[in-house]
């Protein structure tokens, strides 16, 4: 009989010859949608769905199957009938094995379940608290969840840099401000679209946190995408926090959060000049001379016509130069072509730029502007 490691290795082989097969018929163009309407599995999903076959062959079988080695990737999206005995049995094989964690479309997983499987996949460290090796948490559609039992799994998932909670009632205001805020420092994208619970201030509250730790450590929070669409209350307190403390934003999605204004778009890309996020003093550590370049990135001095202010303002004025790629306000009635103005020179690697349902004040002049300026 073949060595444990071996057998382990060949089935991991399974999942790697479906992956292959898929790939091959993508590249040989014989993918096509007949195909894709007669097999239901395809890829790494029909592998893994092998490997759950597998189990039903006898209890040495089942152990092979559930090794923790074969399920780093704990992805079940593709498996939304999963009865939740079998989950949890897959669940205390992987153990502290697994990384990605992809429940999106278990729609009636249970509270209960959930604070089993954080459990499972927790490693315990003498005289710590246990904890996870998760680097992604998609719990998308898993509509029956309880605000304690999300928070267990987070308060053990300390390395989390990918988390999709997209339209969940138990994502709350304390889940960013006593949760992710202080203890997930590695987050580098974060969606939390259409989640009722969560108000401006909480989001607010957030990104005071990570701004705070930034200047800490004196390392630029490594955000890069962030959706917050239908936050309400979204003002320009919160957009010039959100804008300070995420300079490698890269895509935010800020669709229908309908109280947001022109001076929002205006405060996002200020230049922090003479006080902190938290309004302290900061002089000579938020600028640094007249190099252009500090921890929150590049900045770029305009006179008040290319700020969009008073053309007989002799002023000049710093803006943050952003890092955004793709930017969405769609369904923002209160903007009009002056936030378009406000961006222009701060956005110059603005690739995708939504902006449906905004009401009839933008007009082809400010698009013309910003798409000016970019050129």
């Amino acid at each position: 009989m073949l060595p444990y490691e071996a057998r382990i290795g060949v089935l991991a082989q399974l999942v790697v010859l479906h992956q292959e097969e898929f790939e091959r018929w993508l590249k040989s163009g014989e993918w096509n949608s007949v195909y894709a309407s007669q097999q239901r599995w395809i890829g790494k999903d029909a592998g893994m769905r092998e490997l759950i076959k597998l189990t039903r062959v006898s209890k040495s079988w089942m152990v092979l199957a559930l090794d923790g080695q074969l399920w780093q990737s704990f992805d079940l999206k593709a498996f939304p009938g999963l009865a939740p005995s079998l989950v949890m049995k897959i669940a205390q094989g992987a153990g502290a094995f697994v990384h990605t964690l992809n429940l999106q479309g278990h729609t009636y997983l249970k509270p209960s379940s959930l604070v089993a499987i954080s459990s499972s996949l927790s490693l315990s460290v003498e005289q710590a608290s246990p904890v996870t090796q998760l680097t992604t948490i998609n719990l998308v559609g898993c509509a029956t969840l309880t605000n304690h039992s999300l928070h267990f799994l987070l308060l053990r998932s300390l390395n989390v840099r990918n988390l999709y909670l997209h339209g969940l009632d138990c994502v709350t205001s304390a889940t960013l401000s006593d949760i992710l805020g202080p203890r997930c420092p590695r987050l580098v994208v974060l969606d939390i679209r259409r989640c009722h619970h969560v108000s401006a201030s909480g989001l607010s509250s957030f990104a005071v946190q990570c701004h705070t730790r930034a200047l800490a450590e004196r390392t630029p929070c490594p955000l890069k995408v962030l959706k917050i669409a239908g936050v309400k209350g979204t003002d320009v307190e919160v957009m010039r926090n959100v804008g300070r403390a995420f300079p490698r934003l890269q895509v935010l999605d800020a669709s229908y959060c309908r109280d947001l204004t022109d001076e929002c778009f205006s405060a996002f890309v200020e230049w922090p000049t003479t006080t902190t996020i938290t309004g302290e003093s900061s002089a000579g550590t938020e600028m640094a001379g007249d190099t252009g370049s500090t921890l929150f990135g590049k900045f770029v001095e305009l006179s008040s016509r290319e700020a969009g202010l008073d053309p007989g303002d002799p002023s000049r004025h710093l803006r943050r130069i952003t890092s955004l790629r793709h930017l969405n306000v769609s369904g923002c009635r209160h903007i009009s072509d002056k936030a378009c103005s406000n961006l222009a020179y701060c956005v110059p690697r603005l690739e995708f730029l939504e902006m449906a349902a905004v009401g009839g004040e933008v007009k082809d002049e400010g698009l013309d502007d910003e798409i000016d300026q970019e050129d």
